[in-house]
């Protein structure tokens, strides 16, 4: 049935995934930098707004080669396509409490010692 009708099994290339190995499947697809899903189940792929830290010009969202995240908890997954430091959803929350997201620079930074808490 698979060589009869190919197309009935095969899906299209989502725009930020990496599709030049051939056989991906969804839950190794690899994303490219610049870009962000919620978990390795998902399709919909996310284009990063705040691409890139301006001051280290390098993506807070790294994208994730193909590779085996069968071993990895389930609440790593949206994480995983992350820089160090950030989280969440487009990479757009930071790890630290004691730091903010901030869109003007595209990262997360220490939150001024006036501000420190929230109410």
């Amino acid at each position: 049935m698979l060589m009869e009708k190919p197309l009935d099994f095969c899906l299209e290339c989502p725009i930020g995934a990496d599709c030049t190995e051939a056989g991906s499947t969804l839950l190794e697809l690899p994303i490219k930098q610049g870009y962000w899903r919620h978990s390795k189940e998902t399709e919909k792929i996310y284009r990063c707004k705040n691409q890139r830290n301006r001051k280290e010009n390098n993506h807070i969202c790294k994208g994730y080669p193909h590779g085996d995240v069968h071993s990895l908890q389930s609440e790593d997954i949206g994480n995983m396509y992350c820089d160090a430091n950030h989280k969440g959803p487009l990479c757009e929350v930071c790890v630290s409490d004691a730091e903010f997201f901030n869109p003007e620079e595209g990262r997360c930074e220490e939150c001024p010692s006036t501000g420190k808490y929230v109410g």
